[in-house]
Formats: C-alpha cells, sequence, structure tokens
C-alpha cells in the first residue's frame, strides 16, 4: 500500500504536467498566427520600401536597359546601312578619296541608291562610276553620276543603281573614273 501511495504521488506531477491535446493545439495555432503576423509585418515593411527606393532603382533600371536598346539599334541600322567602298588608284592620283558610303533612301522611280561621301584634295571634274560586286567580285550592277569639286571639298554622292540590282547580295562597291 505504501508502494501504491508512493507510485501515485510521483505519478501526479506527470499526469497534471503534461497539457492537454487541446492546449497542444492552442499552443501551436497561437505560434502559427505570431510567424502569420511577422511575416506580414516584413512583407509591409519590404512594400514601403519598395515604393520610396524601388522607384529610383526601378528608373535607373529601365534607363540602362533603355540605353544597351538605342546602342542595339544603332548598331544595326549602321550595320544594315552602312556599306564598304574601295576606290581605284587612279582617283587618288586625281585627289579624290572615299570618307564613308551607306545605302540611301530609295528613289520615287525605283531607283536603288548608294550615298558616297567624297573629298577633293585637288579641283576635280568628271565622271564617277559606281560598280556593284559580289563576295566573288563579280559585277551585278553599276550608278555613274558627273560631278564637280573644288579643292578641299567634300560633298555626298547619290549613285542610282537599276531596281533590279540585288544590292543585298553585294559584298563591296568599287569607285572609278568613267570612261
Amino acid at each position: 500500500m505504501l508502494r501504491t501511495l508512493l507510485v501515485s504521488l510521483l505519478a501526479l506531477p506527470l499526469l497534471t504536467a503534461c497539457p492537454s491535446r487541446e492546449e497542444v493545439l492552442k499552443a501551436a495555432e497561437d505560434k502559427a498566427k505570431l510567424e502569420v503576423e511577422k511575416k506580414a509585418v516584413m512583407a509591409k515593411g519590404m512594400g514601403e520600401a519598395l515604393s520610396e527606393s524601388g522607384k529610383v532603382g526601378a528608373e535607373s533600371l529601365g534607363q540602362g536597359v533603355g540605353d544597351v536598346l538605342k546602342g542595339a539599334m544603332r548598331g544595326v541600322d549602321a550595320s544594315l546601312q552602312a556599306v564598304k567602298v574601295t576606290p581605284v588608284a587612279a582617283l587618288a592620283e586625281q585627289g579624290v578619296r572615299v570618307e564613308r558610303a551607306s545605302r540611301g533612301a530609295d528613289k520615287a522611280e525605283g531607283a536603288k541608291v548608294i550615298s558616297v561621301y567624297l573629298v577633293a584634295d585637288k579641283k576635280f571634274a568628271g565622271t564617277l562610276e559606281l560598280r556593284a560586286l559580289d563576295k566573288t567580285g563579280k559585277e551585278v550592277g553599276r550608278g555613274s553620276m558627273a560631278i564637280s569639286a573644288e579643292a578641299q571639298s567634300a560633298q555626298y554622292v547619290d549613285f542610282a543603281f537599276d531596281v533590279r540590282t540585288p544590292l543585298d547580295l553585294v559584298d563591296q562597291f568599287e569607285l572609278r573614273l568613267k570612261g
């Protein structure tokens, strides 16, 4: 009997120290609510920070993307419009050189245009011929233009090509004196 009493006395604190199932569930619920409230407060804080600082960051990011796109578009335009023009040696002797050339706006009558920026170191008058060559060196078209230039002058000269000239196949142009 003493033994039973002793076991009962020792077991009583163990039984009363264990929370009931309902108490365990309530504690878990309270802990979960606290975690959700902490996350909600964090989200609110992040939202406010983004509202203030995010505008500056997004603006900077947008400007950077815009600059990249502008640069890419300039590169695409330049690669699609620029053409290679090689003047023959006789032009250098006449004091005429090519600084740049590009695909110009096609004329209303259908002619395709190559614009060449010429510099005349000496006075020059004559007819120039621009020949379009494919990658094998075969001629696929030509255009000519009479020009007159004073010494130390420069000008754009537009060479018109037949509408049927396949300029997309042209690898380079050769500028020469006609005649």
